[in-house]
Formats: C-alpha cells, structure tokens, sequence
C-alpha cells in the first residue's frame, strides 16, 4: 500500500506519493519514507490498496528518526474505512 500527499493550497497543488505504509488502522497510520512532517501539521492523504483508493485528514502525531517512520492520526473519521482496511 501507499500514501500519497494531496496538496491543495493557494501557493502549491499536487501530489506526491512519497511515502510507504507500514500499518494502517482506524484511528492513523504509520508512514516510512525521505522526508518527515513536523509535529502537528495537517496533511491530506490518499492511502491506495489496489484498485482501491481512500482520502482522509491526518495530523503528524510522532517521527521517529532511530526507525525511521512518521506516525499520524486521523482527524476525522470516514465511515468507509473500516471496510477499506478489511
């Protein structure tokens, strides 16, 4: 699986898929890939499974630079992805 960066703001779009899940859940995700968020920025991420695909708002909760990983939590819950991690 992956997860792509949405950016979407008056002075940059795009998107960029720079980033491999190592694990997903209801409540966030663990992130590994070259470049860290800092703690508490929000970001829009499309996680992709296959041919299917999810959007949802994530806050940076933790980076760890030992194992290198990013931890973030979803803001809001989206009813669909419980069925999506399935």
């Amino acid at each position: 699986m992956t997860a792509t960066v949405l950016i979407n703001t008056d002075d940059c779009k795009g998107e960029y898929t720079m980033f491999d899940l190592r694990s997903l859940d209801e409540d966030g995700a663990v992130l590994d890939g070259p470049l860290y968020l800092e703690i508490g920025e929000t970001l829009e991420l499309r996680v992709e499974k296959g041919d299917k695909s999810i959007e949802i708002l994530a806050r940076v909760h933790a980076v760890d630079d030992k194992e290198p990983s990013m931890v973030v939590r979803f803001v809001e819950k989206d009813p669909n992805l419980a069925d999506f991690i399935k």
